[in-house]
């Protein structure tokens, strides 16, 4: 039986930095919205990173730099409109503060001729978020999706599918 990780290979290779679960939801958006877009790039770093310093190779200044960037989960493009968007299956007020301080690495980059504009898509998400999505701009879409590949089936100490509730 393949894992988790085995059965959503195809989007671990496009969106490395999505969890499994996020994918499925992103998935689940891509079905209703990939055609509207020109491109769509995922995991793509922004900002500064920090530099361990000049005692290390080279290979892991380079390493260490990249991995204390940013990764906007995916940059939509159409036209030479961008759109900056992050996926949650339960989004939050944390990914509001994620979406700006992408927003503004991106300005200060020069990345685009006009700000871009930021997408939160998610299964879910605290209400609690509402006000401020109005107040910043921030487009919401919420996705049904259908979580059951994760479950694991017939290895031991797992429920399955049919024990599920």
């Amino acid at each position: 039986m393949a894992t988790v990780a085995q059965r959503l290979q195809v989007e671990r290779l496009r969106f490395p930095a999505l969890l499994p679960d996020e994918q499925i939801v992103f998935r689940a958006w891509l079905r209703l919205h990939e055609k509207d877009y020109d491109r769509i790039d995922g995991n793509v770093r922004i900002g500064i990173g920090q530099d361990p310093g000049p005692s290390f190779p080279q290979s892991t200044r380079e390493m260490a730099i990249q991995l204390t960037q940013l990764r906007i989960d995916a940059v939509l493009t159409r036209g030479s409109e961008i759109t900056l968007a992050e996926v949650k299956r339960r989004a939050g007020p944390a990914n509001i503060g994620q979406l700006l301080t992408y927003r503004a690495a991106w300005v200060n980059e020069n990345r685009s001729f006009a700000p871009p504009k930021l997408l939160l898509v998610c299964n879910t998400f605290t209400p609690n978020i509402l006000p401020a999505i109005r107040e910043t701009g921030i487009q919401l879409e919420q996705v049904q999706a259908d979580f059951s590949e994760l479950v694991t089936v017939g290895r031991p100490g797992t429920r399955s599918a049919s024990s599920q509730t």
